[in-house]
């Protein structure tokens, strides 16, 4: 979701992709749908089922932490790369 502007975050080596792309380190349940390609419904059951981070909570707002989800993508990634955890 970026702007068409270069920040300084997009610029930086030592980012993550994720960050990269989302410069805030808070994302939106939108937002992370739009990272997983997914609908937003979708990322609500899998917080539900426990599949995907449970989100913090600031004041009315939902939130996801940019690492978290960066982690669980690698985590899935590795899983995917090793047959482990694969539903059947």
């Amino acid at each position: 979701m970026t702007t068409g502007r270069s920040t300084a975050i997009e610029n930086r080596d030592d980012v993550s992709p994720v960050a990269r792309v989302h410069s805030p380190a808070l994302l939106r349940a939108a937002d992370v749908a739009a990272l997983l390609a997914i609908s937003v419904r979708c990322v609500w059951r899998l917080v539900a089922s426990g599949d995907l981070p449970r989100p913090i909570k600031l004041g009315g707002s939902t939130r996801w932490r940019a690492c978290d989800l960066e982690a669980f993508i690698a985590e899935a990634g590795a899983e995917q790369r090793t047959g482990v955890g694969a539903r059947r």
